[in-house]
């Protein structure tokens, strides 16, 4: 458990000191500043009028949670894409984890380190944007978040639960093509593409084909339900941050879809797992 121990707070140090994944936040803090600027000009426009009020359930709470799931879930993934990516392209580029390899440890010792520094990294991230998320939306929409206030922080680890399993989904999925491809460029490429072909399982000509040629709707539901941004716009729709649900009558709408995001991002680390164990990493 020590040498686990160490590998992850290696890993978070090697995180925390990586170059692009510093710059990459600094954009996400300015697009979450911007984002909290256009919801403070959308709730103006929207004011004057009661369209608002019937879309979103007489909650402006809703709203505002909602676009900030949108906003973290949206730049997040490219946050996953580069921490997975990192977790072994960076050893493997410095040799340092053919060192590791030759020590005394095991290596299911490496990857769970390697693993709890990463999700350890994510969970920080994730806790650290949306404080920054709810410190802009007070400065730039506070005259419609306040009379709100209490219902809107008490939904937020509902938010850290989402953009966290989100972000892993990512995370994994690029880890595991790192140690499939063993060129690095080839490897990013791939996950690049990758990316780009599950956020359009969801479009309706990717996903609508499939439905005609089996001649089943199942068939369009399940190719438009490998975007995880489809899983995320069905936990949002099924009342995650309706105010009439308590905490755990939120979670119960949206079990369905919050166990799929989970098991989406757990099967690529299982995959992970045994690339890792089985094969040469040189």
């Amino acid at each position: 458990m020590g040498n686990v121990i160490r590998i992850a707070k290696k890993e978070f140090a090697d995180l925390l000191g990586n170059r692009i994944v510093f710059l990459l936040l600094a954009i996400f803090a300015v697009i979450i500043i911007l984002n909290a600027q256009g919801i403070d000009d959308y709730m103006d426009y929207m004011s004057s009028g009661l369209v608002m009020w019937d879309m979103y359930g007489n909650s402006v709470s809703n709203l505002l949670l909602g676009s900030i799931l949108t906003c973290l879930t949206f730049f997040g993934e490219f946050v996953g894409v580069i921490v997975g990516f990192s977790i072994f392209a960076g050893d493997r580029y410095s040799y340092s984890l053919n060192t590791l390899l030759v020590k005394p440890l095991y290596r299911d010792s490496i990857i769970n380190g390697k693993l709890l520094g990463a999700l350890g990294f994510l969970a920080c991230i994730c806790g650290f944007t949306i404080m920054l998320s709810v410190a802009c939306m007070l400065i730039f929409a506070g005259n419609y978040a306040a009379p709100y206030l209490l219902e809107f922080l008490s939904r937020l680890p509902l938010v850290f639960l989402v953009v966290l399993a989100f972000m892993m989904i990512y995370m994994a999925l690029s880890m595991l093509l790192s140690l499939v491809i063993p060129e690095q460029s080839l490897a990013l490429i791939s996950i690049l593409l990758l990316v780009v072909i599950i956020n359009s399982a969801n479009a309706v000509d990717v996903a609508a084909p499939f439905g005609v040629f089996f001649n089943s709707s199942l068939a369009t539901k399940l190719v438009a339900g490998l975007s995880p941004h489809v899983i995320r716009d069905h936990i949002y729709n099924a009342g995650l941050f309706n105010p009439s649900y308590d905490f755990f009558s939120a979670l119960s709408v949206a079990k369905f879809d919050i166990l799929w995001m989970v098991l989406y991002a757990v099967i690529p680390v299982l995959f992970s797992y045994i690339v890792f164990l089985r094969r040469d990493v040189s």
